[in-house]
This record gives C-alpha cells, sequence and structure tokens, in this order.
C-alpha cells in the first residue's frame, strides 16, 4: 500500500503577543518522505486598547521547493495581501474598529492593485474602488484610474439588504425584499 499525504508546520507569537499564527509551512508526502513545497508568513499589529489582537495586517506566500523556506528575506515569493484597516495610512498601524478600508495585492516587481472600501455606521460595504494604475507597498496615496462601484441599503430598520447598487458605468441594479422571508423577491 502506498501512503500520500499531506502536512502543515505552524508557528505562533507568544501567548504575550496574543498568539497570533506567524508561520505556515506546507509538505507533500509520499511513503513516510515529506517534501516542503510552501510556505506563508502572516503579520498583524494588534490594537490591545480595543483588544483588535488578530487581524492580519500582511500575508506572503513562499514557494519553498528548495527545501526551505526564506521567511525573513522572502525569497520566491509568490503572493502578497497587505490590508489597511480604519483609513490608516500604514498596514503596520493597529486597527481601531476593525474594517479593511483598503487592500493590496502583489502584481510583480514593486506593482500592487488596489481595492478601497467604505461603510456606513452598520458595517455594510457602501462602496467598492478598484483601479486601474498601480500602487506600491507603503504608497500613502490612492493609485490612479479609480473605478466605483456604490451600493446603498434598505432603511426599514434592517439596513441589511443591498436595494441598489451603481457601478463605474453608472449601471443601477435594484433588488425589493420580502424582509420577514430575508429574500430578494424583485
Amino acid at each position: 500500500a502506498k501512503f500520500v499525504g499531506t502536512k502543515q508546520e505552524f508557528t505562533y507569537d507568544t501567548a504575550a503577543n496574543y498568539g497570533n499564527l506567524l508561520t505556515v509551512k506546507e509538505y507533500a508526502g509520499e511513503n513516510n518522505s515529506w517534501a516542503l513545497y510552501r510556505g506563508s508568513k502572516n503579520e498583524c499589529y494588534p490594537n490591545s486598547t480595543a483588544y483588535i489582537v488578530s487581524l492580519p495586517a500582511r500575508q506572503v506566500t513562499l514557494d519553498c521547493t528548495s527545501g526551505s523556506c526564506d521567511f525573513s528575506g522572502e525569497t520566491g515569493k509568490l503572493a502578497e495581501s497587505i490590508s489597511f484597516y480604519d483609513s490608516n495610512t500604514a498596514y503596520t498601524s493597529p486597527p481601531i474598529k476593525g474594517d479593511v478600508t483598503k487592500q493590496r495585492a502583489w502584481v510583480q516587481n514593486t506593482d500592487y492593485s488596489q481595492v478601497s472600501l467604505a461603510y456606513d455606521t452598520f458595517g455594510n460595504v457602501t462602496s467598492q474602488t478598484v483601479y486601474t494604475g498601480y500602487s506600491t507597498a507603503t504608497q500613502t496615496t490612492n493609485p490612479t484610474g479609480p473605478q466605483t462601484t456604490s451600493t446603498l441599503y434598505n432603511d426599514g430598520g434592517y439596513n441589511t439588504y443591498p436595494t441598489k447598487v451603481t457601478n463605474a458605468l453608472l449601471h443601477e441594479t435594484t433588488t425589493t425584499y420580502n424582509f420577514g422571508l430575508g429574500l430578494p423577491v424583485g
């Protein structure tokens, strides 16, 4: 019989730093032989006052087929995601409320695509802006070419159901709901 499987190894921060996940190593196995193939590194910047302590600020995925993962130099980077919370201009700033207001994804070299989000007081996303231009990882201004989609929610006491969505070309989609069932009816 042939054994084929996968395994993961996790490292965590200290309890004093809220025990957040730091790294993951992923292995493929066959007949008791394990080959490291991928790793990921996570960064969190906790807000101990508001006890928002585990939101990921930066996640990097690495190619580890060489047999080791370079978590410090990040050699072999395959993907990277950066989250900015509560309109902070640096991803290293701790969240205040926990709303992701900007998300960047690594494209190549120093280029990152960006999506910006705005929320209402109920936590609903009211606008989503994607950009045709690129930013850098630490750029404090938005890239060029904003394309915004906005969403309106019902105000009949629920503030949960999106009733009108307008895309960047100003095309509108409206939806009405049966609030008793929580289902769209048109």
